[in-house]
């Protein structure tokens, strides 16, 4: 099995992360933070404080991060549209609605979990042996362009056909479906998913609560189930799919797009 082998400065990060997610619940629940306000916190400052560590490739980490995002926003449309979930906005600066559907903040909140997790995941668990772009990118950001043109434009003109019964459930297990296929064939990339899942199966656990108790995100949908966690209820597909799932996913593309695919 792949084993965690940090050295002394990389156990002091992983630490100073701890602390940083810790403050970032605290000041949430005492200041009332609006969603903006707590990916700020959760994501935004831990990935700069790591890229401040140690030089990372900014390029291909920010590419990666705003492909996997232009990618998932046809994703959360098509939740956002069947009240997988409900984000309220919450900030003043930030009120417009993609097609009338999902919140600019989302897009935001996006970029920033992408961006913490290709940094995280670059400082801790790769290697970087081939610092290069992979000319596999193109395929992944013609895909997301793709995909973001037709859902808008369903969005847009005929909105109706964006239902979809229980969605989160169907669009995130087809989602992951190329994690399971990868994973299948190449078990060796398991042994450092295991590590990033956990760490961010953490850190969602802890933004989730944080974010239920201050009413920054709801689940109104229809669900397979549900889970409570100190009193708050929700869905089995945020805690499967998402808190635990959706970080290797994340990284999947980005090896198999964006870097060398080890």
């Amino acid at each position: 099995m792949y084993t965690l082998k940090l050295n002394k400065r990389k156990r002091f990060d992983l630490f100073v992360l701890f602390v940083l997610i810790a403050l970032a619940a605290m000041i949430s629940l005492a200041v009332h933070a609006t969603l903006l306000t707590s990916f700020f916190l959760y994501l935004a400052i831990p990935a700069f404080y790591l890229c401040w560590r140690q030089k990372k490739n900014y390029l291909k980490i920010f590419l990666a991060s705003s492909v996997v995002t232009t990618l998932g926003i046809s994703l959360d449309v098509i939740a956002e549209y069947n009240r997988a979930w409900s984000i309220p906005t919450t900030h003043p600066l930030l009120p417009y609605h993609l097609w009338g559907i999902m919140p600019i903040e989302l897009v935001l909140w996006g970029f920033c979990v992408a961006l913490f997790t290709f940094v995280f995941y670059e400082h801790f668990l790769d290697d970087e042996r081939h610092p290069a772009l992979s000319k596999h990118f193109l395929f992944l950001l013609i895909s997301a362009i793709f995909m973001l043109c037709l859902v808008g434009s369903v969005a847009a003109f005929i909105p109706h056909a964006l239902s979809v019964r229980y969605a989160y459930v169907i669009l995130f297990v087809v989602a992951e479906l190329p994690l399971v296929w990868v994973l299948f064939w190449r078990p060796r990339l398991l042994r450092k998913f295991i590590w990033l899942s956990l760490f961010f199966f953490i850190l969602n656990s802890i933004f989730e609560v944080t974010a239920l108790m201050l009413n920054q995100w709801t689940f109104p949908g229809q669900y397979i189930g549900w889970v409570n966690v100190f009193g708050l209820a929700l869905p089995w597909e945020e805690l499967i799919l998402w808190m635990l799932l959706s970080s290797p996913l994340a990284v999947l593309y980005y090896e198999e797009f964006f870097d060398d695919g080890r």
